[in-house]
């Protein structure tokens, strides 16, 4: 459930930046949710379009990455010691390797239980921005 209210949300917040910048995005909108399921292609889509949506959002030109680089590296190291660790797990024979395959799924958990706090956080501080922004009156309106 919470994967698809992160979509919703993920391709909503890419729809309203598309407002306050529509010439700033490097992927197109259908790459907002399929970017998550192409294999590959889900380690960096993502995170640039998250980023696209970032600098469209900041109230005063551009803003650091920060918070956005940290939530999705330890995305990354999550998926990559979730895998390993699973594999470790199920290849260990001896108490000592499922001792060390237990730890690589700790460390797994601990780097997906950061990856959950850092994506809340760049949720909480992303909606603020278009917040802001919208009521900032910062659109150029066409005419």
């Amino acid at each position: 459930m919470a994967v698809v209210l992160f979509l919703v949300w993920f391709q909503r917040v890419r729809v309203n930046a598309e407002v306050f910048d529509p010439f700033g995005h490097r992927m197109k909108r259908g790459w907002t949710c399929g970017s998550w399921f192409v294999p590959i292609v889900n380690l960096w889509f993502p995170r640039r379009i998250m980023e696209d949506v970032w600098d469209a959002s900041t109230p005063a030109g551009r803003a650091s990455h920060g918070l956005v680089n940290g939530w999705w590296a330890f995305w990354v190291l999550a998926l990559v010691t979730d895998r390993f660790g699973a594999t470790a797990y199920r290849r260990a024979g001896t108490p000592g390797e499922v001792r060390d395959a237990f730890g690589a799924v700790i460390l797994s958990d601990v780097a997906h239980l950061v990856a959950g706090v850092l994506a809340v956080l760049v949720i909480l501080r992303l909606t603020r921005m278009q917040d802001e922004k919208a009521r900032g009156g910062a659109l150029a309106v066409a005419v």
